[in-house]
């Protein structure tokens, strides 16, 4: 059976959360959007970035991006109680990636479970 369009919004919403969490450098407009111990894990210039979310968080507070940054939710991938949201990410910090976040709907709510990045060498089209 197809979801509902509203699971599909509230799936792009959890993931859109992190993005504008980074923009207003603010953890807490993301912070409820993790399931209890979610995962990030990616590699930027060569360096692995793997930890548990907090390090995600963390990077959230020492954001401080400009107004060059942005993103775009691009895919969203969904079934009954699991996502994939395929988000586009532009200049942060000079650098462009394309991030995966599974989630999982728990009490009626998309929760993260694991945010996954490859870094890209230009910005998305």
């Amino acid at each position: 059976m197809r979801a509902p369009r509203e699971d599909y919004d509230a799936a792009a919403q959890a993931a859109a959360n992190v993005f504008e969490a980074v923009i207003k450098q603010d953890r807490s407009i993301c912070k409820d959007s993790f399931l209890d111990g979610a995962v990030i894990f990616g590699q930027t210039n060569g360096q692995p970035n793997v930890g548990l979310y907090e390090n995600l968080l963390k990077q959230i507070d020492e954001s401080n991006v400009g107004p060059e940054f942005n993103y775009r939710v691009d895919v969203v991938a969904l079934e009954d109680t699991i996502a994939l949201v395929q988000v586009l990410e532009n200049n942060f910090h000079g650098n462009y990636y394309t991030v995966y976040c599974t989630e999982m709907k728990v009490g009626g709510q998309w929760k993260i479970g694991s945010f996954i990045y490859n870094q890209n060498k230009e910005a998305y089209k």
